[in-house]
């Protein structure tokens, strides 16, 4: 199952968790997305009410996913089931995991384009900027520990602020020292041993 399809389904369980038996309207914008993008009452109502029908969808769905899970668990432990047997028992409920997968990730695409055709045409190259620092995501955390970006330039509101409160937040430069000092270590107990 694709990391994706996991965030996607412990989210749909927060989220219905946290509905409770009467969903109360959840508002999935924040408030700075929203005044960044300059998201009219109709768009925010409307993204709100296509998200929600979303993760109504995804809930419905969940539950079928997680009494295939079940089931394959079940077959998968039966110890006294030839394994064989297991493998043919295995094929539908397989399938039908497969196929909910495939549902999941239409409907996530489907509630993507509509999202997004809700924007217009400002709105739509704001996003764009997301895009871009998207791809530069790997790096920022490269950036920190080489020093090229300094500590004082993460926003405070940032996941990565909160991500190593240590002092200098050089846990990664550490770690990568640290690896190379034992695969020297090791190399020379190799020669050593010759």
């Amino acid at each position: 199952m694709s990391n994706k399809l996991i965030v996607l389904l412990m989210t749909a369980m927060a989220v219905a968790t946290a509905q409770g038996p009467t969903p109360p309207a959840v508002n999935f914008i924040a408030p700075e997305l929203k005044a960044y993008l300059k998201l009219d009452a109709t768009q925010v109502k409307t993204i709100n009410g296509l998200i929600g029908d979303y993760y109504a969808a995804v809930n419905t769905m969940l539950s079928d996913y997680m009494d295939l899970q079940d089931q394959i668990d079940s077959l998968r432990h039966d110890g006294k089931m030839d394994p064989q047997a297991i493998g043919l028992a295995l094929v539908d409920p397989t399938a039908a995991e497969i196929t909910i997968e495939r549902k999941l990730a239409a409907l996530l695409t489907t509630t993507e384009k509509a999202v997004q055709a809700t924007l217009n045409p400002a709105q739509v190259t704001l996003t764009a900027q997301f895009s871009a620092a998207l791809k530069l995501q790997p790096l920022i955390g490269e950036a920190f520990a080489a020093f090229i970006l300094s500590e004082s330039e993460r926003p405070s509101n940032s996941t990565l602020a909160n991500a190593d409160v240590s002092p200098l937040s050089l846990r990664s430069v550490f770690g990568k020292q640290l690896a190379a000092a034992r695969k020297q270590r090791v190399a020379e107990r190799q020669v050593i041993g010759r």
